[in-house]
């Protein structure tokens, strides 16, 4: 992914859209995480909530527990900003992340392979002072993975 997004750093756009081969964003998404991010300067990453199906969610963001374990949220998070739910990371199948947190923070960490860049880039993140969030009404659909359930920690 950090191939794609220096080339869009290259430009002029102040966020940078990373979404999965296999999420949908839900009719309306797009404009949703355009305007919170317009609202909320101070986010470096907003998410949409994230679901399988309608009906079944997977995805309200994720906290990092004492011991560095990190878990996803199945309900809407905290709302500290009017139509943001606060997390401590939100999953990376669907991310608007803002430029100048990226400039200051740096990209996806390359040692990571498939799980644990998204948590990583926002807990770097939180430690400049960004915030990470879901947005309320924004929805995305992410096909059910078969492999193993995630249960790892960040060390």
């Amino acid at each position: 992914m950090n191939v794609g997004i220096r080339h869009l750093l290259a430009h002029d756009g102040v966020h940078v859209l990373v979404l999965t081969h296999d999420v949908r964003l839900a009719e309306g998404t797009l404009s949703r995480l355009g305007n919170a991010a317009a609202g909320a300067p101070t986010f470096g990453i907003l998410a949409p909530e994230l679901f399988h199906r309608p009906g079944e969610p997977f995805s309200y963001g994720g906290v990092v527990e004492p011991g560095g374990r990190v878990r996803h949220l199945k309900r809407p998070a905290r709302a500290g900003t009017p139509g943001i739910g606060e997390c401590d990371w939100a999953d990376g199948a669907a991310l608007l992340l803002n430029r100048r947190m990226l400039e200051q923070v740096g990209l996806f960490e390359e040692r990571f392979f498939i799980y644990c860049e998204d948590a990583d880039l926002a807990l770097r993140g939180t430690q400049w002072g960004w915030r990470v969030g879901t947005v309320r009404d924004a929805v995305a659909f992410q096909h059910r993975a078969s492999g193993s359930a995630r249960r790892l920690r960040l060390t």
